[in-house]
């Protein structure tokens, strides 16, 4: 969740030093470099991929155009565009959603991180369950839509990480 799409009077934007518009495909994307950068950083951490409606061309488009790294997995499943209702068919339910499922019940199944501006409760409390299931961590993130990540974020994504890094490192 890079673009802010709130105009740049918001309070939240005062949190990053600097801002930038760019366009980017007939789309205006508003952005801080300083989330970029931390998200460049993080790639070289985790295992950091691409869920979005962006899809493919998050890295041949988007990504060039606002200096984010251009060689992260991007992350495409069958499955509906919305992300309502909740529905118990993979075909009906949202693609991200499923992604996230995959991840959670694949055999190499890892903490993560999945921030979007689209989850809801009813899906952050259902991924948390099944996570937890499967004895997985996870840091869901829903920052508001048009907001995009905030400084607080970036916080919690980089406790969440260490913590990763700390849980990690204790297992070698």
């Amino acid at each position: 969740v890079i673009n802010g799409v709130a105009t740049l009077d918001k309070t939240h934007y005062k949190s990053f030093a600097e801002w930038k518009l760019v366009e980017v495909n007939g789309y205006t994307i508003t952005y801080a470099p300083e989330v970029v950068d931390f998200l460049n950083n993080l790639g070289d951490r985790i295992n950091l991929k691409m869920l979005t409606t962006w899809k493919y061309d998050s890295m041949t488009k988007l990504a060039p155009a606002i200096g984010l790294r251009t060689d992260l997995e991007v992350v495409d499943v069958p499955g509906s565009w919305s992300s309502i209702p909740m529905s118990i068919s993979r075909e009906n339910r949202w693609w991200k959603l499923n992604a996230i499922l995959d991840h959670i019940n694949s055999p190499d199944a890892t903490d993560f991180i999945w921030a979007d501006d689209d989850i809801g409760s009813y899906t952050r409390n259902y991924v948390k369950r099944m996570a937890e299931f499967e004895g997985l961590e996870s840091l869901i993130i829903t920052p508001h839509t048009g907001v995009a990540l905030t400084r607080e974020h970036l916080n919690r994504i980089e406790a969440f990480v260490e913590s990763f890094e700390k849980r990690n490192a204790n297992l070698r």
